[in-house]
């Protein structure tokens, strides 16, 4: 497991990822140092002057939801970054390597999974740590449930993850990975507009299928939202999208599993 694990940070700063992360959260920082220090003009006649720490605090802090997006793009970021791990472990001449070690093929893609998952989930939490540093220096905002934030961002990845190792076993290649979780991410933002689609298209067939397929896909928009009401402390009257986003995650591994250690390499 060390070995893999190492070998994930060794690939993150070979290909120096870690300054693509840099230069996003220092966008980040910039932005929000940028805007905390703006001044509006309100009032008939602009006599009323705000600054940006009143104007979220007046709106509901709509700044978590922001700082919620830059984490969730982090996440985004890791799975284009990783999509081509599999496919690459997976070549002629490479596989041969992988599989005579000493271990069995799911250990292989598991210790796989869990380097990544140390590695940039690390580097994601760093860098979201930042951001929430000059959030809370900039807008004063301090957030309680800040580690659920994290935690379900980190589960997040682990979604999507498994989404491009399936891929990447059963196809084989990194675009296909990449155009694979682009498919998923496109067909569950469309499942979230189900009920105005079921309210134009007067479909019985419809219908059924819409349901069945937004509690079979992973719902990654609705998981961003209850991520945000927990690091708020709102109360959370579904927890859906965790559950059959997270079990959709596993039993996808499972099947990746199985069909790699049934494929000839």
């Amino acid at each position: 497991m060390r070995g893999f694990t190492r070998d994930s940070i060794v690939q993150l700063l070979d290909r120096k990822t870690i300054w693509l992360f840099a230069v996003v959260t220092v966008i980040m920082v910039a932005a929000l140092i940028v805007v905390g220090n703006a001044r509006f003009q309100g009032g008939p006649h602009g006599e009323i002057e705000f600054d940006a720490r009143e104007i979220n605090e007046m709106l509901g802090n709509p700044m978590l939801s922001v700082f919620s997006s830059f984490v969730s793009f982090l996440v985004i970021l890791t799975v284009l970054l990783t999509a081509g791990t599999i496919p690459v472990m997976l070549v002629p001449g490479r596989a041969e390597f992988y599989l005579s070690k000493p271990i069995s093929r799911t250990a292989i893609l598991l210790n796989r999974l869990w380097g990544i998952m140390v590695a940039y989930g690390l580097l994601i939490v760093i860098c979201g740590l930042i951001g929430y540093a000059t959030m809370y220096f900039v807008f004063s905002v301090s957030v309680s449930g800040i580690i659920y934030l994290f935690l379900l961002n980190l589960i997040s990845l682990f979604i999507w993850l498994s989404i491009t190792f399936f891929a990447g076993v059963a196809l084989g290649s990194t675009s296909m990975a990449i155009v694979t979780a682009g498919l998923v991410w496109f067909a569950q933002w469309v499942l979230q507009a189900r009920e105005l689609i079921k309210g134009v298209v007067d479909s019985r067939a419809l219908e059924i299928t819409l349901n069945v397929m937004y509690f079979v896909l992973p719902n990654t928009g609705d998981l961003s939202d209850l991520t945000v009401k927990l690091a708020s402390g709102a109360r959370v009257a579904d927890w859906a999208p965790l559950y059959t986003s997270l079990g959709f995650a596993i039993i996808l591994m499972i099947v990746t599993l199985v069909i790699f250690n049934r494929k000839n390499y």
